[in-house]
């Protein structure tokens, strides 16, 4: 059974208080779900130092999947049909480092952060904040289960998922698949050939039938312009 010692037991006292404004019933916590978040906390660095103390990098791992899972079911339930690759690519830049390195110091959980003196006195990295965040989120499903995770994951990654999922949710390429798929299964393909004045040209088809060509300076662009033409045939909207 796991017992805090006194170093542990101080640090608690404060961080406490903090996970009680993500709304979580610390109250009732057995020891061993204390030492939990406060392991979430706690840096290598300190560890290393502390030979009593455990670093949070398995509880980034389970995280982590914590993270893909919840953003995947959200992405689920806002379009059950979508294409995978899009799905793929909307979770990627949501869970990206960058974001939860944001939401970290957005949060203030860096202040929390048990760390020796030396360990970042050229200052801290982007990897060790997002690290935190999804040491934390990990942290919390070890703890409270799934539900409470999922609610504190909203609470704090809500507004980027929002605002990620329509931005790429508009894109004329995911308009166009979503049209077909209202009615078919089958995926829209993209040819794309290169044009002697380093230009691309692409033709957008489905079910073997072309709907619309566009050009571009890059294959990207030419297929986003494709897809374009292909709606402005079928006069569905782009937002």
């Amino acid at each position: 059974m796991t017992r805090l010692n006194k170093e542990d037991q101080i640090f608690w006292n404060s961080l406490s208080k903090f996970l009680l404004n993500f709304g979580l019933n610390i109250y009732y916590l057995s020891e061993e779900q204390k030492y939990t978040l406060i392991t979430a906390f706690t840096h290598k660095s300190y560890a290393n130092e502390n030979k009593s103390a455990e670093h949070n990098d398995y509880l980034e791992f389970i995280g982590d999947g914590v993270l893909q899972f919840i953003v995947t079911a959200w992405i689920a339930k806002k379009n059950p049909s979508w294409d995978s690759g899009f799905a793929t690519q909307l979770r990627s830049s949501i869970v990206d480092k960058n974001n939860l390195s944001d939401l970290a110091e957005e949060y203030e959980l860096f202040k929390y952060l048990r760390h020796s003196k030396a360990a970042f006195i050229n200052g801290i990295n982007k990897k060790t904040i997002s690290n935190l965040y999804e040491a934390f989120i990990g942290a919390i499903y070890v703890v409270f289960g799934i539900n409470v995770a999922m609610e504190v994951t909203k609470q704090t990654l809500g507004k980027t998922f929002d605002s990620h999922y329509y931005s790429q949710h508009s894109h004329p390429k995911n308009v166009l698949q979503e049209h077909f798929q209202q009615s078919s299964t089958s995926n829209v393909v993209y040819t794309t050939e290169k044009l002697p004045n380093n230009t691309f040209r692409a033709t957008v088809m489905f079910e073997w039938v072309k709907y619309g060509e566009g050009i571009g300076y890059s294959k990207k662009e030419a297929e986003t312009n494709a897809a374009i033409d292909a709606l402005k045939k079928l006069k569905t909207i782009v937002k």
